[in-house]
């Protein structure tokens, strides 16, 4: 068997009326033994991933729109980047601030919950 990463790509329909179409990318493992084994697992985990839900009156809908990108892993080691992706902005200084923020919440979450 192997181990690979899937990026599985869901669209988020809601019933507010946010204009902006949301989208939601996760990277999961999948162990298979062939590439085609470890797209159709993927599949097989969006499509079970969908769901309906009302929150405060409202509608929410996960729809599961593809498998977007399957990576094999050829072996599991400390620091295996297993994700990158670039980003781009004329806002340099609040793109570095807003990780800032997040790090010191995941370094707030880590102490408060060990």
């Amino acid at each position: 068997m192997s181990w690979f990463i899937a990026k599985i790509v869901f669209n988020i329909v809601s019933g507010s009326r946010i204009k902006k179409s949301r989208f939601e990318e996760q990277l999961r493992v999948v162990e298979a033994e062939t590439a085609e084994e470890a797209f159709l697992k993927a599949r097989a985990i969006g499509i079970g991933k969908e769901e309906i839900f009302h929150h405060q009156g409202q509608f929410s809908k996960w729809e599961f729109v593809d498998v977007a990108d399957l990576v094999p892993l050829q072996s599991l080691k400390n620091g295996l980047e297993i994700y990158s992706q670039v980003h781009e902005t004329e806002e340099s200084r609040q793109y570095i601030h807003t990780i800032h923020e997040r790090g010191m919440a995941l370094r707030l979450n880590v102490q408060l919950n060990p």
